[in-house]
């Protein structure tokens, strides 16, 4: 702790701030080398209390030791700058390695996906979805992580996150289970957007941008040794072909397992902002 306050009060004040400073009066103090204190005093006798000023002060030690301070701080801020195109180089090798690691593991997820899509015998004609959405304490939003349809349409990327407290995700992270086949059709456009604000707390523009608006929703809460980690969410855009009971016990059966896995990589899983630094 004492050798790093020292370096703390070197590297604060003697080198980052000193030494610049005196880099202009070492160069005022060359010019007084030349000068003869005597001969002054004896040429301007009106100067006599400025020139004692100076009366004692031994130019060349002054200047020596100016001249080496100001040396050192001029080393330092190179070997500084150095260090920081370093460590600027560093964190941008290790900025590429996680994402990597982070789309390794959104491609692990997908193919989770597409095996629990195979289970759940999703309509190959593309009108159901299958998702995984981690939930993020620090941001009180939950995180994509994993999207599987047949349909590329319903596939693609949507919002990078949702918020706590909107949409069946929240419901089923509160609930544990969260099942509606009752939507109005998506036909009536402005009825569907009333319903999704009253039902679940989303903003009609929000439900006007969705790619996907179902008419069947199932959501089941994921945890890991007990603790909530993330969200499974089954969408369809047709009321039948998928049976809450069966939803149910098929996602039940593989929520721990998914839990466990989410539980081991979670902290690789980009949220929005490394995301788009990484290119995900």
């Amino acid at each position: 702790m004492f050798a790093r306050a020292i370096y703390f009060s070197l590297d604060t004040y003697l080198l980052r701030w000193i030494a610049p400073v005196l880099a202009p009066f070492t160069a005022a103090m060359a010019f007084f080398l030349d000068f003869d204190l005597d001969e002054i005093r004896k040429n301007y006798p009106n100067w006599t209390g400025a020139v004692d000023l100076f009366d004692g002060v031994n130019f060349y030690k002054a200047l020596l030791w100016m001249a080496v301070v100001t040396a050192a701080g001029a080393v330092y801020n190179v070997m500084r700058q150095k260090s920081i195109s370093k460590l600027t180089k560093e964190n941008g090798a290790l900025a590429l390695e996680l994402g990597g690691i982070a789309e390794n593991i959104l491609s692990l997820f997908e193919a989770v996906l597409l095996a629990l899509a195979s289970k759940l015998d999703l309509d190959e004609a593309g009108t159901e979805r299958v998702s995984i959405y981690v939930h993020r304490p620090h941001s009180a939003s939950f995180v994509p992580c994993g999207r599987f349809s047949h349909n590329p349409n319903l596939k693609k990327k949507g919002r990078s996150s949702l918020p706590d407290g909107e949409g069946c995700i929240t419901r089923a992270w509160e609930e544990g289970w969260h099942f509606n086949n009752a939507f109005p059709c998506s036909t009536d456009e402005r009825a569907y957007r009333e319903y999704m604000k009253d039902e679940y707390n989303i903003p009609r523009n929000t439900t006007r941008r969705m790619k996907m608006k179902p008419q069947l929703i199932a959501a089941k809460r994921v945890s890991s040794y007990d603790v909530p980690v993330a969200v499974i969410v089954v969408e369809s855009t047709q009321t039948g072909g998928l049976v809450e009971e069966r939803l149910k016990d098929l996602l039940t059966e593989l929520a721990d397992e998914y839990g466990r896995m989410l539980s081991a990589v979670g902290k690789y899983i980009p949220d929005p902002h490394s995301a788009e630094e990484v290119g995900l």
